[in-house]
């Protein structure tokens, strides 16, 4: 039961929700509890998102989570036309 992560998916969800609150809970949530999953998941979300409080939080959780993965999810934002806009700002 404890390898059972269907619960990440629930998770992950979350990252979609409307609520910008619920989307930034989501990824700490999802790094806490899965970390091997959270770059991949986030780094999904992290190109569409518009709100700048969550994608700074992304951002956070991205980088607390390190590794290759954590930064290709930022590189690949950061050349999407989202990351380019943010950047922009």
């Amino acid at each position: 039961m404890l390898k059972d992560f269907g619960w990440t998916k629930d998770v992950a969800r979350r990252l979609d929700d409307t609520s910008s609150e619920v989307r930034r809970e989501a990824s700490i949530a999802l790094l806490s509890m899965a970390p091997d999953h959270v770059a991949k998941e986030v780094g999904k979300r992290l190109p569409t998102e518009t709100d700048a409080e969550t994608i700074v939080r992304f951002l956070e959780v991205l980088s607390e989570r390190s590794g290759n993965d954590a930064a290709q999810a930022i590189a690949t934002w950061m050349q999407s036309e989202g990351g380019q806009t943010q950047l922009a700002v």
